[in-house]
């Protein structure tokens, strides 16, 4: 598991995932894009945790919120919970569709090594 820095400590980047639930889950507000990593370790997120992310900063960004965002699909406020929540699995049809409703659709790509 590659290593991430955190409180000036490298630990594991599970924690960076952890992190990033919270305020997803809890639709804290606006979360920072990632800076330039310039030389230090960076870490990669599971491809659903970067898919969510791109979701949540698509509503914030059209200035909706997750009972606006039911509405629109047409589903449940605790669908569009687990939507946001890192802790449950989602297929990306799902995650594609709340894109869909924003105006954005989802986009994968690979890279070298």
């Amino acid at each position: 598991m590659p290593l991430c820095r955190q409180n000036g400590a490298y630990q594991r980047c599970g924690a960076v995932n952890c992190r990033l639930r919270s305020p997803l889950a809890r639709d804290e507000g606006n979360l920072p894009l990632p800076s330039p990593a310039q030389g230090r370790p960076i870490v990669s997120l599971p491809a659903l945790t970067a898919a969510k992310l791109e979701a949540y900063r698509a509503m914030r960004a059209a200035g909706l919120n997750k009972s606006q965002i039911a509405e629109r699909l047409g589903w449940q406020s605790s669908q569009v919970a687990r939507l946001f929540d890192g802790r449950h699995a989602l297929h990306l049809d799902q995650i594609k569709t709340a894109l869909a409703v924003l105006g954005r659709r989802l986009v994968v790509t690979s890279e070298a090594r």
